[in-house]
């Protein structure tokens, strides 16, 4: 039987009363409703909420776990807290 999925319109940029954490947390939501492991992207999402990394350094970060499967993400984190 299939279902009908509803539309869900949002903005593509986080609202100024939505908090990084929130945004995370929604993050982390969607990337296991689609039924996947967020696992390696937790820490950098998790450091990024609290604030020790800009939105910058989060991309820059997360686009080297994707294609470096060698790399944790605590090694990336250690990086980007010395510099």
């Amino acid at each position: 039987m299939r279902r009908k999925l509803q539309e869900v319109t949002r903005p593509s940029k986080a609202s100024p009363e939505t908090s990084r954490g929130d945004a995370a947390a929604d993050a982390i939501g969607s990337v296991r409703a689609e039924g996947l492991d967020p696992g390696r992207a937790e820490p950098l999402l998790s450091a990024w909420a609290r604030g020790e990394l800009t939105d910058e350094q989060l991309n820059e970060l997360s686009l080297r776990l994707l294609h470096d499967r060698e790399l944790t993400a605590e090694e990336l984190l250690l990086g980007a807290r010395a510099a």
